[in-house]
């Protein structure tokens, strides 16, 4: 009498595949071994500083335009002074932050805080990428400006 078996599949391997399966799995676990939380996390906040300082560029890049209007009450502040207090304020808050997370590195709340940084500031970058985008398509026409706040294209008031 034989017996029938499903095919294998990653997550439900046959008996007879059953060793196979768990060295394939052992060995990919093995290969990021090296990827330990403190590890992940110092990958995170390189990331983070990257994105940071490219925001940081973008700001003071349009604060140079008189249709610029930053959504930030701190940074729109500090810009109407000087942009040297935008850039020590914004490297002020990135180098506390990153040494707080630095710290905590080893604990599992400091490497969600860091993924959850990450996407905030990944969101930053795709909002400046649309914005850039949406800009250069008003360069077409000359009598529409973006809105920066709603980012939609508004006729020039006389």
């Amino acid at each position: 009498m034989t017996t029938f078996e499903a095919p294998s599949t990653p997550l439900q391997p046959t008996r007879l595949g059953r060793r196979r399966w768990v060295r394939s799995v052992t060995a990919l676990a093995h290969s990021f071994r090296w990827l330990t939380r403190s590890r992940r996390v110092l990958l995170a906040l390189a990331a983070i500083w990257i994105i940071n300082l490219l925001d940081l560029g973008y700001t003071l890049l349009e604060s140079l335009h008189s249709g610029f209007i930053e959504l930030n009450p701190v940074a729109a502040r500090l810009i109407g002074e000087s942009s040297a207090a935008l850039v020590g304020y914004k490297m002020a808050l990135l180098l506390i932050s990153s040494t707080i997370l630095l710290i905590c590195r080893r604990h599992r709340v400091a490497e969600l805080s860091c993924w959850l940084l990450l996407a905030v500031y990944l969101y930053v970058a795709i909002c400046w990428w649309c914005y850039y985008e949406q800009r250069l398509a008003s360069f077409d026409d000359p009598a529409v400006n973006v809105d920066p706040l709603i980012g939609c294209c508004l006729p020039l008031s006389g």
